[in-house]
C-alpha cells in the first residue's frame, strides 16, 4: 500500500472545508432572501461570492435583492460578471436564461 503524501492529505480537507463553507454561505443567503431581509441577502451574497464567483446560488439570491432594493443597474452589471463567468460552459446556460427572464435582460 503506498503511502498518502501529507500534502495531497491536506488537500482533500481543505476542499471538504471549502465545500462546507459554501454550503453554508448558501443556506444563509436562501434563509435571508426567504425572511425577505434584501439588504443583509445582498451583503452576504456579495461576499460569498468573492470566494467562490459564479456560484449559481449566490448568483440568483444576490440579483433577487438588488432588485428588490432597486438597484436595477447594479444588478444588470452582476449580471453581466455572471454571463461572462459561465459562457465558456454549455451545461449552465438553463440558469443563465432564468436569470435573464429576470434581469428584463
Amino acid at each position: 500500500m503506498e503511502a498518502i503524501p501529507y500534502e495531497d492529505c491536506l488537500q482533500d480537507k481543505r476542499e471538504d472545508l471549502r465545500e462546507r463553507w459554501l454550503d453554508g454561505s448558501r443556506l444563509l443567503v436562501e434563509l435571508l432572501g426567504g425572511e425577505s431581509r434584501w439588504k443583509e441577502t445582498v451583503a452576504q451574497a456579495t461576499w460569498a461570492l468573492r470566494r467562490s464567483p459564479g456560484d449559481d446560488q449566490l448568483t440568483y439570491y444576490l440579483l433577487c435583492g438588488l432588485l428588490r432594493t432597486g438597484m436595477r443597474a447594479t444588478a444588470g452589471e452582476e449580471f453581466r460578471k455572471y454571463e461572462r463567468f459561465v459562457s465558456a460552459d454549455p451545461a449552465r446556460r438553463p440558469m443563465r436564461r432564468i436569470i435573464q427572464v429576470m434581469t428584463g435582460e
